[in-house]
């Protein structure tokens, strides 16, 4: 069924299907309703023939869903690959646990080169990989750092294939030597930061050494290297206590950044749970924030924010987005010891899949699977096509209904502002624009 939908001033009908979008009109509404009704469909009139594709497209999806879910083959297209079990920080919602997962220990050498001849010999004809080094805090273990990137580079050069080389880091630890290997091997790295204003952000994200602020570091170290680097990506991570997001982006934006990623907090942590009144703000802070980005984009700034710009392409290509992310399809992770997880975020004892020498749970993987795919919620949600549902750490994670529901609320009205910038853009011209988020 078509859906009505209202934001920041705008109404629209919107087909969650085929993906397509009409500005409201009540008698193209009634035309798509009485299509609905007929069991006769002749597919005749434009309103008939647009909702016979419509109800064709679910069941297209529908099916392709079942084809992947029964699939058995492991892809390995995006990896994330810890190199430190343990961190130079205690953010207070800290999903690793202090950053360690539990575990102690750095990656050795040796576990390096097997990881990475792992991943390139278990499926090598894969022709793009992306590949995101992580902790802890991945810059407590350099030397291996950048033997993880030699290796990969040599592989990829090998085989004539294109690998993106990421990380994340809390930007306390860079140095000359650092920052010219980033530079000279295109790493690209995102440094999390939660807030611009220095008392909120060293509430939530205090370092191990007390007299040391990660805000005053971080900034130092931007001004120092911004024009050496592309010192310009953000993680913001979002909490009841640094709701502000505009604000928020608005100096990030001013100070020079050209990427900034919100993402609510994962935490089982009572401090950390949401209420109906927060999730009221933050979804106002979203629409203030993407009338901010229309202003922006539309006057020719070249910026990107997730989650409002990220996937507008699929909108423009009619794509829908299957899934959040490809963890259990072609996202894994692998800790400093070579065993395997489902992303970084579940690199539990209670979620490992296997290791690098050849163990590897497939009933395991599979029970992960269906669970993930298992939703009666999101597969009648009218949002399930644009959003792409939760990842399998929040359903794991977010596993009281209340906050469930709180997070379904957030994804669906995040959902309608992507619809919104969309048209908006399109509406301007921008298409290039559109197609390049």
């Amino acid at each position: 069924m078509h859906k009505v939908l209202e934001i920041n001033g705008k109404k629209y009908i919107f087909l969650p299907n085929s993906l397509l979008i009409f500005e409201y009109d009540k008698e193209i509404d009634e035309l798509f309703k009485n299509s609905y009704k007929d069991n006769q469909m002749s597919a005749t009139s434009q309103a008939d023939k647009i909702i016979h594709n419509e109800i064709e497209m679910g069941k297209i999806l529908e099916k392709t869903n079942k084809e992947a879910l029964l699939e058995s083959e492991k892809k390995h297209v995006g990896l994330q690959i810890n190199i430190a079990h343990g961190c130079n920080m205690n953010c207070k919602y800290c999903f690793a646990d202090g950053g360690d997962h539990g575990k102690v220990g750095k990656m050795s050498s040796e576990t390096a080169k097997d990881v990475i001849d792992y991943i390139f010999k278990e499926d090598p004809n894969t022709t793009a990989k992306s590949i995101q080094i992580v902790g802890g805090e991945p810059l407590i273990n350099p030397s291996i750092l950048k033997e993880i990137v030699k290796n990969i580079q040599k592989y990829s050069q090998r085989n004539n294939t294109e690998v993106e080389i990421t990380t994340t880091t809390n930007g306390t630890m860079f140095n000359d030597e650092i920052i010219d290997f980033f530079n000279k091997n295109k790493v690209s790295f995102m440094v999390s930061l939660d807030s611009m204003d220095k008392k909120t952000n060293d509430y939530l994200r205090s370092c191990s050494n007390k007299t040391i602020s990660q805000y005053d570091n971080v900034m130092n170290n931007f001004n120092k290297y911004k024009e050496e680097v592309n010192f310009d990506i953000f993680h913001i991570t979002v909490t009841p206590y640094n709701k502000n997001i505009l604000e928020t982006a608005e100096k990030f934006y001013d100070m020079g950044a050209f990427h900034l990623h919100f993402d609510l907090v994962k935490s089982q942590d009572k401090n950390f749970k949401f209420c109906k009144e927060d999730i009221e703000e933050i979804k106002n802070e979203y629409s203030k924030l993407a009338d901010m980005l229309l202003d922006f984009m539309i006057r020719g700034k070249k910026i990107s924010c997730h989650p409002l710009l990220t996937n507008l392409d699929r909108l423009y290509e009619r794509k829908p987005i299957r899934r959040k992310c490809g963890s259990m399809y072609n996202l894994f992770a692998f800790d400093s010891f070579g065993n395997i997880y489902p992303c970084d975020m579940l690199m539990w004892d209670e979620y490992k899949l296997g290791n690098i020498n050849g163990d590897y749970d497939l009933r395991k993987h599979k029970k992960l699977k269906l669970f993930l795919d298992d939703d009666l919620k999101c597969k009648k949600c009218w949002a399930r096509y644009v959003c792409g549902g939760l990842c399998l750490s929040e359903k794991l994670i977010y596993n009281d209904n209340e906050q469930r529901e709180l997070l379904c609320e957030l994804k669906e009205h995040i959902a309608k502002l992507k619809i919104y910038i969309y048209d908006i853009l399109k509406q301007k011209g921008l298409e290039k624009m559109i197609a390049l988020k």
